[in-house]
């Protein structure tokens, strides 16, 4: 009887089932599409407010750039120069250069053109022995006053022979003295030790 009336209800039914089915298909495809929809929004709108945070941190950046360049003066040369000539004379007086302490020897100086001299003369009429010493304390006092006023340097020195025509090899006798070279490393190893607090110019650190 069933089946019957299957057979005779089939021509008259199958469009509506097969249309069904497809409607059924359609929503649920539908469905996934807004669902896809939907998740394309929420990234959209994170990466919109992403954008205007990264929006607002480069005008902060920029803002914050500006103060620092406004801020930041260039250094006074004449102060900083003499500053370096100071340091220059504390190391030379520190290693004991010879005859730099005598009365009537005048104290040892950087000009304003960054030229060394020792006990009056220009740098270059010391002896070889002489010109090792003033060269390394000019090359300590630049690097050390740069260091503690927190200014512009490389951050270190590559030193080259620095016992050169000192104590035995000396070309000159007050320069045979090899506790010279020794007070010259005892004055790094010191300087290197201590604490920024203990440095003269030290500025406190970021």
């Amino acid at each position: 009887m069933n089946r019957r009336l299957d057979e005779a209800t089939k021509d008259a039914i199958s469009p509506f089932l097969a249309e069904r089915d497809e409607l059924q298909a359609r929503r649920q495809s539908n469905l996934v599409q807004r669902s896809q929809i939907a998740d394309g929004l929420k990234l959209y709108a994170g990466l919109e407010a992403r954008q205007a945070s990264f929006a607002r941190a480069q005008r902060n950046l920029e803002t914050l750039r500006k103060k620092q360049r406004e801020a930041k003066q260039r250094p006074d040369r004449n102060h900083v120069i003499s500053q370096i000539s100071r340091r220059y004379a504390e190391i030379l007086t520190e290693i004991q250069y010879p005859k730099v302490k005598e009365p009537g020897v005048l104290a040892p100086y950087i000009d304003d053109k960054l030229v060394p001299y020792i006990r009056g003369q220009h740098f270059r009429d010391a002896s070889s022995g002489g010109q090792v010493l003033v060269s390394l304390a000019w090359m300590l006092a630049v690097l050390e006053v740069a260091y503690e006023t927190n200014n512009t340097h490389p951050g270190f020195l590559m030193i080259d022979s620095p016992q050169k025509n000192l104590g035995g090899k000396a070309d000159d006798t007050e320069f045979a003295d090899i506790h010279l070279a020794e007070r010259v490393y005892r004055h790094i190893v010191n300087w290197s030790s201590a604490g920024p607090s203990s440095r003269k110019y030290a500025h406190p650190q970021p």
